[in-house]
């Protein structure tokens, strides 16, 4: 793997992969991988405007697929995993974007939570192939990279 190889190389550090189901991004049900012009179906097509407009964490692709909100318990059930097995060591976590704003919102990020407490889950959506770093992870990467340094 490109990444693993590349990490190493960078830092000292290396990463033992794995792949988590809780990482998926959002399912869209039988429209999984499609593009708007490809769904014939009307009412599945302003659902999914709805969901690109609107912050509707509800939207569950007519009982196909799963909402914001269940994207956000499977974000919270990884948070706790990796709290259990890996306490003190550092995570790498490559997903897509709804699982990453989920991630985002779960830990409370200030750019996703509005003064009214809600969830604006598609506002401030990050770019591709760009790395975030969650809660404290700044400071644990140095922390990392300097102890594999000595």
């Amino acid at each position: 793997n490109f990444f693993i190889r590349y990490f190493h190389e960078q830092t000292g550090v290396v990463l033992t992969p794995s792949l988590d189901e809780d990482l998926k991004e959002l399912s869209f049900g039988d429209y999984d991988g499609y593009t708007l012009e490809e769904i014939d179906d009307e009412d599945f097509c302003r659902l999914v405007i709805r969901y690109r407009t609107s912050q509707d964490a509800t939207i569950n692709w007519q009982g196909m697929g799963e909402s914001f909100i269940d994207v956000m318990l499977r974000a919270k059930r990884f948070i706790e995993k990796c709290n259990k097995e890996f306490t003190g060591h550092l995570v790498v976590a490559f997903t897509h974007g709804a699982c990453i704003s989920a991630l985002r919102a779960v830990l409370g990020e200030e750019a996703l939570v509005r003064k009214d407490g809600m969830i604006a889950f598609r506002d401030h959506i990050l770019e591709h192939a760009v790395p975030h770093w969650l809660g404290r992870s700044e400071e644990l990467i140095e922390e990392v990279v300097n102890q594999n340094s000595c």
